[in-house]
């Protein structure tokens, strides 16, 4: 009975001090609700997008794989067309880069030195389609 009641305490020891350290905290942090809230839309719809380019990207492949295993039979044809399939694909995100935005190609570290810098212009609307499709 004295073992229940010592761990009865212990957790409301514990339960109190959280409790306390939550709000020391809210008080110290004296950041808008309304930014909190709009951070959180922002990490929400980020990860979104990152989840649906992830399956565009799963369906791409998957398309090319399904269009390979049906002539798998015919070993003339297989190393043929895998060359071909990833070819066209390269050349989609070729012309994407070079026809809407040449600022895409590469890893895109000296653009945003650059834009950190004040030395080129950040033209996002036009490198998220083409990093999304072409990538």
């Amino acid at each position: 009975m004295k073992t229940d009641t010592s761990t009865f305490l212990a957790q409301q020891i514990v339960r109190l001090r959280r409790r306390d350290q939550i709000r020391r905290l809210m008080q110290r942090d004296k950041t808008p609700l309304a930014i909190l809230f709009m951070a959180a839309v922002v990490g929400t719809l980020t990860g979104l997008v990152g989840v649906a380019f992830e399956k565009a990207v799963s369906w791409v492949q998957n398309m090319r794989i399904g269009a390979l295993v049906q002539v798998a039979d015919h070993a003339f044809l297989l190393w043929p067309l895998a060359f071909i399939l990833s070819a066209l694909l390269a050349m989609v995100g070729y012309f994407l880069v070079r026809k809407f935005a040449p600022e895409a190609g590469g890893s895109g570290i000296p653009e945003i030195e650059g834009a950190l810098e004040e030395l080129r212009p950040v033209r996002w609307w036009r490198v998220l389609p083409v990093k999304f499709i072409g990538g």
